[in-house]
């Protein structure tokens, strides 16, 4: 489908929401299996006429730790836990940043999940998992064709409503109480 058909509102499909406290794994477990066949390509009638129809995953929204679950990478405040990157907490406003270098690429984890399931001490499977940020076990969105990292993009709304709440926050502890209470009326 050429890209400015993808941008189509009625090309995007909500699946449905996780019911709280529901299985996420469980929830998606028929959409994979679904789409498993169809990532094959599957024979289907459309308007009357036999048609081969090969379909695969776009692109999933979600919030931040949601999404960095279904990339398979740890929590926001895990110290590599960035989705897309790998870069340190501490290294997060480094204007120098080796982006290329720091980068998540769906090879290399791949490779690093292999590492992580191949150790048989708990412990160190820990401790892989902590030195590359990601999960013990790979998101159940990977048995599909897919690219972890680019195919669940940021959210831009949760990313930047968190950084203009703690931005308010930082200026708001910055003021006076009289200052403060100023600032709100205003």
């Amino acid at each position: 489908m050429p890209a400015h058909q993808r941008k189509l509102l009625k090309n995007h499909f909500v699946l449905g929401f996780v019911p709280f406290g529901g299985n996420f794994n469980e929830f998606m477990l028929p959409f994979v299996s679904e789409m498993k066949e169809f990532e094959q390509g599957k024979l289907m009638k459309v308007n009357g006429e036999d048609s081969w129809v090969i379909a695969g995953l776009g692109v999933v929204t979600a919030d931040l730790p949601q999404g960095n679950d279904m990339a398979g990478v740890l929590r926001h405040n895990a110290n590599k836990g960035c989705r897309t990157c790998t870069a340190s907490r501490e290294s997060f406003t480094n204007l120098y940043q080796d982006i290329p270098a720091t980068s998540r690429y769906h090879h290399t984890t791949d490779v690093q999940f292999k590492e992580i399931s191949d150790e048989s001490a708990t412990t160190r499977q820990n401790q892989l998992c902590i030195q590359y940020g990601l999960r013990a076990k790979p998101n159940i969105l990977d048995r599909l064709l897919r690219e972890r990292h680019l195919q669940t993009p940021q959210d831009v709304y949760h990313a930047t409503a968190g950084k203009i709440g703690r931005l308010l926050k930082l200026t708001c502890e910055l003021f006076s109480q009289e200052g403060e209470n100023e600032f709100i009326k205003a």
